[in-house]
């Protein structure tokens, strides 16, 4: 009966320790957003993402940090402006430079993700390419009408015609170099 009664008084224990760790999490406030655009991944750290630039030591790589590709999109205010199902020829199929178009969803992590890269890019191509978003959620016709079944969906467009497509997260240099083909 004892053996029993310690058990019961160890389980009550443990499982009190691990609620009142459970509500320890659940009060950790989330980073705040110093962002200007309220952009979900910049949170001031210094972290290496996959997706682009130079890495906290400077050396070149396919990483980069996501702070650091925020705060270039901010620093000169030119973003991948949105478009909606209306707007979508006119835009970008009657472009007379490159356009690439990332099609997304609010919800997706991955889109998240690659958002401050599409910011770079637009800011790093102004001049020579334009740089576009379309909310799959929001409009989806657009989506429809080039099977967006995963997202995030790059798709790199010149005189109406698609001329590549990349699905899921990518480095900023695949898409660099899709915009740089049709610059040539």
């Amino acid at each position: 009966m004892k053996e029993i009664l310690i058990i019961f008084i160890a389980a009550l224990i443990i499982g009190a320790a691990i609620n009142g760790y459970n509500n320890i999490q659940s009060q950790t406030p989330e980073p705040k957003n110093t962002s200007s655009d309220n952009n979900p991944l910049e949170d001031g750290n210094n972290t290496t993402d996959t997706a682009a630039g130079e890495n906290a030591t400077g050396n070149t790589n396919t990483g980069g940090t996501i702070g650091d590709a925020v705060r270039t999109a901010n620093a000169n205010a030119i973003t991948a402006k949105e478009l909606t199902d209306s707007s979508f020829t006119d835009t970008v199929l009657k472009a007379n430079t490159p356009v690439l178009v990332d099609f997304y969803a609010t919800w997706c992590g991955p889109c998240k993700r690659m958002s401050p890269v599409i910011e770079q890019i637009a800011q790093e191509y102004s001049d020579k390419a334009k740089v576009y978003k379309v909310n799959v959620d929001a409009n989806p016709l657009s989506a429809e009408k080039y099977n967006i079944t995963s997202i995030p969906h790059f798709i790199v467009f010149k005189n109406g015609q698609m001329t590549d497509s990349f699905v899921g997260g990518q480095a900023k240099t695949t898409l660099t170099e899709a915009i740089d083909k049709q610059l040539n």
